[in-house]
């Protein structure tokens, strides 16, 4: 596309997003927002982006737009929090930066249900059917916990989420909680 190449703000990509894709100004502006927060487009975010018409080599041009992204600017990574699925070898997130929350709260949890996340993402069953988890911010502690379903409490799944939510191994621990436990079906 040739206007790939000529989005030189979050607000020109806005403009795209609503005006040629039709995505709905609320979802535009939280792409916009967690692409300047995070450096990247969660799995999610790309899904429903793809579910637009909107090209892989788009999707990947935004990700890799210093104007965009911010690479440009000697900041790290914004750790965030948030629940996740993992379904059919796919990690799908839903974040919200640490740093958007008030000082005063001692712990930071992104608001969103499993249930609500897992309705916006369009995957056909019952939310119960897939290991999940999510990724809490103790203020206090200064430590981020990660409660997850045990058969996803693997290596490389572990991994995969302390890279999406931007989390320092040093202050990050892993807890199985059965609340997250999926049934299998």
């Amino acid at each position: 596309m040739a206007f790939c190449e000529e989005i030189k703000t979050k607000e020109e990509l806005y403009e795209v997003l609503t005006l040629i894709y039709d995505i709905d100004e609320k979802t535009a502006e939280i792409i916009k927002d967690n692409l300047t927060n995070r450096h990247r487009l969660s799995e999610s975010e790309e899904i429903l982006l793809e579910s637009h018409g909107i090209e892989k080599d788009f999707i990947e041009s935004i990700q890799n737009n210093k104007n965009l992204t911010g690479y440009d600017i000697e900041e790290p990574n914004i750790s965030s929090v948030g629940p996740f699925f993992y379904i059919n070898n796919k990690l799908y997130t839903h974040s919200v930066a640490v740093k958007d929350f008030k000082n005063d709260e001692r712990f930071c949890n992104d608001p969103i249900s499993h249930f609500d996340y897992f309705n916006s993402l369009g995957i056909p069953g019952d939310y119960g059917n897939y290991p999940r988890g999510r990724v809490i911010y103790d203020t206090l502690r200064d430590e981020y916990i990660v409660y997850m379903d045990k058969s996803i409490m693997t290596e490389d799944i572990i991994e995969s989420v302390m890279l999406a939510y931007c989390l320092e191994e040093r202050k990050t621990v892993f807890r199985t909680d059965a609340h997250y436990k999926h049934d299998n079906l």
